[in-house]
């Protein structure tokens, strides 16, 4: 038995991976900004980018390229997290933080 959860991982309980660092790069999940080559040319072992399906879906639904499927899952991450994506301040009115003196 593992000593943490595998669904500890995520909130949803599901640790979705597309497989293998090469198999995000055939599909397209990579960019000069996001560049997984090296991981493919130095023989990463890991199991290729978190949630590479839903970003791959996101650029299917919206027709848009790997860098705004990166931002638009962001975005949409943050709001379900009841956090402003364009301040990053929590949306949630009991919330105590503080800001820098200006």
């Amino acid at each position: 038995m593992p000593l943490i959860p595998e669904h500890w991982g995520s909130r949803t309980g599901a640790n979705t991976r597309t497989g293998s660092f090469q198999a995000d790069l055939e599909a397209g999940l990579t960019s000069d900004n996001f560049d997984i080559s090296s991981n493919v040319r130095n023989g990463d072992p890991r199991t290729g980018l978190d949630r590479g399906d839903e970003i791959k879906t996101i650029m299917t639904t919206e027709k848009c390229g790997f860098d705004e499927a990166r931002k638009i899952y962001h975005e949409r991450a943050l709001k379900s997290h009841n956090i402003d994506p364009l301040t990053g301040i929590p949306l949630d009115p009991k919330a105590v933080f503080f800001l820098p003196r200006t």
